[in-house]
C-alpha cells in the first residue's frame, strides 16, 4: 500500500477518535445530589459532602457501616419519615430526630450523634 492510502485510511480513523474525546463531559453529583432517589444518607461533613453512607431501610448499629457519631448532614430522597437515634438499635429514649420526606440538610447540634437509624414513623 502507498503512502497516500494509508493516510487516507487513517484519516477517518483520526476525525472519529477526536469527536470522541472531545465530546461535552456529565459532572458527577455534588453534595446532596450523591444520594440516590430512594435513599437515606448520612455524609461525614456540613452541606452533602464527605463520607456517604446510602440506606433504603436504615441500620441498627451505624458502626457497621463504619459511620458510628459522624455524621454531619443527611438526604432523604424518599417517600417516608426517617428516624434518627444517638444509641443502637432505635433506642426510643435516644431518638434524635424525625426527617421529613425529600429533604436534606445539616444536622446541626445533632452533629456526630446519630448510631442508628431507620425508615418509618418514630
Amino acid at each position: 500500500m502507498s503512502r497516500n492510502v494509508l493516510k487516507l485510511l487513517s484519516a477517518p480513523a483520526l476525525a472519529a477518535t477526536l469527536v470522541f474525546t472531545t465530546g461535552s463531559a456529565v459532572a458527577a453529583p455534588a453534595g446532596y445530589d450523591r444520594c440516590p432517589r430512594g435513599h437515606f444518607c448520612l455524609f461525614s461533613e456540613y452541606d452533602g459532602n464527605g463520607a456517604i453512607a446510602s440506606f433504603r431501610l436504615g441500620s441498627p448499629n451505624l458502626a457497621l457501616q463504619n459511620f458510628d457519631d459522624l455524621a454531619a448532614s443527611y438526604a432523604n430522597h424518599t417517600d417516608s419519615v426517617w428516624c434518627t437515634y444517638g444509641d443502637y438499635n432505635y433506642s426510643k429514649e435516644q431518638l434524635y430526630g424525625s426527617w421529613e420526606a425529600n429533604t436534606a440538610d445539616s444536622l446541626g447540634e445533632l452533629h456526630s450523634f446519630i448510631s442508628s437509624l431507620r425508615k418509618g414513623p418514630c
